[in-house]
């Protein structure tokens, strides 16, 4: 993994792959962004590099009020995976940072059955 700047313009986002909230972000944690902006105390922002492109992984709040802010680039962890393990960093990444919903999670939990894991795992995964 490496830690590189990139325009936001080529970040694409895909929601349906790589998010389990039921919405892409919040407004309320967007404005607290906005308003209690230090770049210094932000994580850079974690893509997927694939053969098509860089996708959001984690950071769609970061990536939004960015957008909203006009900053045209931002720093970048770049992940090279598989997409399964694409879709489990991201679903790991948001899980340990937002609080998610019983249906949110659910969505997880079957998620990560569906790649395999037990029970076990799955807890591990989500705690």
């Amino acid at each position: 993994m490496k830690i590189t700047r990139l325009r936001l313009s080529q970040i694409k986002l895909d929601t349906s792959r790589f998010q389990f909230r039921s919405v892409p972000f919040h407004e309320q944690q967007v404005q607290w962004l906005l308003t209690n902006w230090n770049p210094n105390l932000l994580d850079p922002l974690d893509v997927w590099d694939s053969s098509d492109g860089f996708y959001l992984l984690a950071g769609h709040h970061r990536f939004e009020a960015l957008r909203r802010r006009n900053d045209s680039s931002a720093p970048c962890r770049v992940h090279e995976l598989d997409l399964a393990g694409a879709q489990l960093y991201a679903l790991i990444s948001n899980a340990n940072r937002l609080s998610y919903s019983s249906f949110e999670y659910a969505k997880c939990i079957s998620f990560l059955k569906d790649k395999g894991k037990s029970f076990v795992e799955v807890s591990e995964s989500l705690s």
